[in-house]
């Protein structure tokens, strides 16, 4: 016969990752799950309540749309609890706070352009009459030389 701290480890441990999971999807499908919502508020902690079937989630909303997500908690959890199939969220707590936003990523650096391979390309390009074709074939020679790429599909 097993210990009871034992059994009761197992269980918990059980329950934990199940709840871990939910809060990683929820984290995940965010975007989809609150649509336009999702540009102004974000999940912040997601919280057993004392006798509820589900949890209380906690909502980090942009300063001045508190009120906007009190009026939109029954749609957000109805959405919340279709896309899980489940009675996860029974209610939402609004913390208003400023959302942290993602760090840009820098732009990547500049190739260097052969100057043999410019000067072909725009060679091909000055026999033509009209102005600005000739203008736009100079552009796409700097960006060829370069060796830019607008097609990002892979080829078989």
């Amino acid at each position: 016969m097993k210990a009871f701290a034992r059994v009761f480890d197992d269980v918990t441990r059980q329950r934990l990752s199940r709840r871990r999971r939910m809060w990683l999807t929820l984290l995940r499908e965010w975007p989809h799950i609150a649509g336009a919502a999702a540009g102004w508020c974000r999940p912040e902690k997601l919280g057993m309540a004392r006798g509820a079937e589900g949890a209380i989630l906690t909502l980090r909303v942009a300063p001045g749309r508190a009120l906007q997500a009190q009026h939109m908690a029954d749609e957000l959890i109805g959405r919340i609890n279709t896309a899980f199939g489940t009675r996860l969220v029974d209610r939402l707590r609004v913390h208003q706070a400023p959302l942290e936003t993602p760090a840009a990523a820098p732009p990547p650096a500049a190739r260097p352009v052969d100057p043999a391979r410019l000067a072909a390309l725009r060679e091909k390009a000055d026999g033509i009459a009209d102005s600005q074709l000739r203008e736009s074939l100079r552009r796409l020679a700097r960006a060829v030389a370069a060796g830019k790429s607008g097609n990002t599909r892979k080829t078989p």
